[in-house]
């Protein structure tokens, strides 16, 4: 279990110098900081949170960050995120 954690931090900070965002959800449930890189595909940070916080796997969620929309598939970049940012953990009702 803790080579694949190994694992899965390894590929989260790939390719480039890491920094912290954190996920937070709208019922304040979920307050979870985390490492990664400006490559970091959203969708493997995503798995690390619902990894840590099962119960939302069963809700139909969305992500957002400074009010727009997150693309799960693609980078931090590429979504526009920077270093302090929050994610949010939408959900929908």
């Amino acid at each position: 279990m803790k080579e694949s954690l190994n694992n899965n931090s390894n590929s989260i900070l790939q390719g480039g110098k890491p920094f912290a965002i954190s996920f937070e959800s709208v019922d304040s449930k979920i307050k979870y900081p985390i490492i990664c890189t400006s490559n970091t595909i959203i969708s493997r940070l995503e798995e690390e949170i619902y990894n840590e916080y099962p119960e939302y796997k069963e809700l139909n969620t969305y992500l957002t960050c400074n009010g727009l929309f997150v693309k799960r598939f693609k980078t931090i970049n590429e979504n526009g995120i920077k270093k302090g940012n929050s994610i949010i953990v939408n959900i929908y009702e």
